[in-house]
């Protein structure tokens, strides 16, 4: 089946050349729009509503990043394209599809594309959006609360009154600094990706800790680390020495 695609760069050449490498490699993405502006792409995206957009980072006056947040709903995945790997982590952490560096090579489109056909086959298209919609939110203004979703309603916190959060399978116990705790329906990955890059860091295979709520730092028995609830929770042995360079 053919999926439709939104091509958006500023330089005409890179745009020229992404649009052949799809046209001529991947036949069954159909190119409904080429822009060579932010506005434009804006508008296009939202009259023809795309499967996946092809889309560059650097850009004058609106980049790739602040594009994706001024549209409300994102039901389609993403694929970054820049000259600039320093983008790379953070294209990542948004949860994006893929990340091509130019000039965009045969076979990292290929399997981009490829990518992009797997994960329509395995899930409900957009199932990841609003997530992908949380993290640029939460870059762009770390203090901004998140949704927490539970058995059948979704609960609004402040990452600032998280204490901890506790991986219990595909679920999450969330402890909040008021002693009272939350069962979320998301895996602790989950968290982890949505919380990373502010003062939250992974501890321990089950444990996501807020940095700022330590109070004390233990040596003894392997490496330990105290919450200002005065919970004792343990470092892993192999994430002892990152953390410590962290603190």
């Amino acid at each position: 089946m053919p999926y439709t695609t939104i091509l958006i760069d500023d330089e005409q050449d890179c745009l020229n050349l992404l649009k052949w490498q799809l046209e001529t490699y991947c036949p069954d993405m159909k190119i409904i729009a080429a822009c060579n502006a932010a506005e434009d792409g804006l508008q296009a995206i939202e009259k023809m509503q795309p499967d996946v957009i092809f889309l560059d980072i650097q850009m004058p006056f609106i980049n790739g990043f602040e594009l994706l947040r001024r549209i409300p709903k994102i039901n389609f995945e993403v694929v970054f394209t820049t000259a600039y790997d320093e983008y790379a982590l953070k294209a990542l952490k948004i949860n994006a599809l893929d990340y091509l560096l130019k000039p965009i090579a045969k076979d990292e489109l290929l399997s981009s594309v490829e990518k992009f056909k797997n994960r329509v086959k395995s899930k409900n298209k957009g199932d990841d959006q609003p997530l992908l919609l949380q993290l640029l939110n939460l870059q762009n203004n770390p203090s901004k609360k998140i949704a927490i979703p539970i058995q059948d309603s979704i609960l609004f916190l402040n990452i600032d009154d998280i204490l901890y959060i506790k991986s219990e399978s595909n679920y999450s116990t969330i402890q909040l600094k008021n002693l009272k705790s939350i069962l979320a329906s998301k895996t602790l990955r989950h968290f982890e990706d949505l919380l990373n890059g502010n003062q939250f860091y992974r501890i321990h295979a089950s444990y996501l800790i807020n940095l700022v709520e330590i109070t004390k730092y233990k040596k003894t028995e392997g490496g330990s680390i105290v919450m200002s609830n005065g919970e004792e929770i343990k470092i892993s042995r192999g994430r002892k020495d990152d953390f410590i360079k962290l603190l």
